[in-house]
């Protein structure tokens, strides 16, 4: 892909406004956020096992010399039994090629941009929920293809709702910033990509950028961007308040008039903890604010569109 090359005009650096002091605040409240997102992948991705008991047996009293030498002979044992072989239970290679093809469905939805790449995401997921449903209840496996069958399912609505809202992408307009000023605006926090041009979507232009901390911005549309995504990553990582900036910088300048995350870190409450889905959209203001949780990384991702 092509590097990108960012400049603004001296009349554009006046229109960054923002004041760090807010960031910092706003920063702090999405840390709790990106909290909550990780404690979702802790959610979704346990499974349980049984305790494991052991059994203590209470040592007998050793008998006396004299009952051991009036005691008459013991009769002679029987032979002892041959024990029967415990069963191995069964382990069909459709579980790790359900697991294998589940990975790559995660892989390229990282990437996934088009209705054809997120049907092709889409196709992944149902073939990985086919093979799961393959394996059999008494092989050792069972118990965790059956909850990989929760989150796999979830994962495949998820991306058969991405194919069919970029279908009908003409619910959306133009967030009413350029692409070189909103990556001018993140720049004065601090934070910069380094960006490359990527497959365009629906006709429009499209870059994706990555940070040092691992973040990753993608961008779609030139002189008005249309829909915007950062990925974060986890909270778990040390770069979890470095995230919270990012993503506070990053909803500021795409969310006018922004003075609080509170209403996003509810919805997150809401849906991560009650375990209903890894991923939910809500409204705030003439913008849809899509965020989800990556299973395999507890990374967070936000999506910001402009409803007409």
């Amino acid at each position: 892909m092509a590097k990108v090359n960012v400049s603004v005009s001296v009349a554009d650096k006046g229109e960054q406004k923002k004041q760090g002091w807010m960031i910092a605040i706003l920063g702090v409240s999405v840390v709790g956020l990106l909290g909550v997102g990780a404690i979702a992948t802790v959610f979704y991705n346990k499974t349980s096992t049984a305790p494991v008991a052991d059994a203590i047996a209470s040592p007998e009293a050793s008998p006396s010399p004299a009952a051991v030498e009036s005691a008459p002979a013991a009769p002679p044992s029987p032979p002892a039994a041959t024990p029967t072989p415990t069963p191995v239970a069964s382990t069909s290679p459709n579980y790790q090629l359900a697991l294998d093809t589940g990975m790559a469905a995660a892989t390229f939805a990282q990437t996934a941009a088009s209705t054809e790449d997120w049907q092709g995401v889409s196709s992944l997921w149902s073939q990985a929920i086919e093979r799961l449903n393959t394996i059999p209840q008494g092989d050792k496996n069972y118990a965790v293809a059956q909850q990989k069958l929760t989150e796999y399912q979830r994962n495949l609505n998820y991306a058969q709702q991405q194919a069919t809202a970029i279908q009908n992408g003409d619910n959306f307009t133009a967030l009413g910033i350029s692409r070189n000023q909103l990556l001018y605006n993140l720049e004065g926090y601090g934070i910069e990509f380094s960006l490359e041009e990527a497959s365009p979507i629906n006709g429009q232009p499209r870059i994706i950028g990555k940070a040092s901390n691992g973040a990753v911005i993608e961008l779609i549309g030139d002189r008005e961007v249309t829909k915007a995504t950062l990925v974060a990553p986890s909270a778990r990582t040390n770069e979890g308040l470095v995230s919270g900036m990012y993503l506070a910088a990053f909803l500021t300048e795409v969310i006018p008039n922004l003075d609080s995350v509170d209403w996003l870190v509810a919805k997150a409450e809401e849906t991560f903890r009650q375990r209903k889905e890894p991923q939910f959209s809500t409204i705030y203001g003439d913008r849809q604010v899509t965020a989800a949780v990556v299973l395999e990384t507890g990374a967070l991702s936000l999506t910001v569109e402009r409803v007409k």
